[in-house]
């Protein structure tokens, strides 16, 4: 299905005339994400040889780091190595775990602040006038429904200790329609 999805995207670029990827890019940043969140995940499980068989080979020349590479790593920095020539090298360093262990939410809060920054950027960039603004309206009602999501984890899902509303805001995408 995912594949599916990825190829129908690119069917649509093809139609996109600016002579570059433009908005539809946005599929390639979420399967880089995708990515990079599936290889933090079983890093911090331990089991970094889990990792290249969750990730789908067909991305491979479609994302700017070595899918293959994926399967080498051994902790953090190696990650942070492979992504060295990236913009989610950036996102990450802060959250460089010199113990082994790796902040997953955290992690996840930074690059999903970083895809959403990026999208509006796009938008703001590539569009104008009203559909701009619809643009604009959707990716952050998208921000606000992962928002909820994750205030719904927290308060629900999860069997965390009662969370106060500071640990509930610091843990949200910081982005709000201006």
């Amino acid at each position: 299905l995912q594949r599916s999805y990825m190829e129908k995207c690119f069917r649509l670029m093809y139609y996109d005339f600016s002579g570059k990827a433009g908005f539809f890019s946005y599929v390639i940043m979420d399967l880089e994400i995708l990515a990079i969140r599936r290889a933090l995940m079983y890093l911090n499980l331990n089991e970094p040889q889990e990792i290249i068989a969750h990730i789908p080979a067909y991305l491979q020349g479609h994302i700017p780091f070595d899918v293959l590479e994926l399967s080498r790593i051994r902790d953090f920095q190696d990650l942070l190595q492979l992504l060295s020539h990236t913009p989610y090298h950036d996102v990450l360093l802060p959250y460089s775990a010199p113990n082994g262990e790796i902040s997953l939410n955290a992690c996840d809060l930074a690059l999903n602040t970083y895809f959403y920054r990026q999208l509006l950027d796009m938008a703001q960039k590539e569009y104008h006038g009203k559909t701009r603004e619809n643009l604009r309206e959707i990716i952050l009602s998208e921000v606000d429904i992962t928002n909820l999501n994750m205030i719904y984890r927290m308060k629900n899902a999860v069997n965390l200790p009662e969370k106060t509303l500071d640990q509930i805001e610091v843990a949200q995408i910081p982005i709000r329609l201006q």
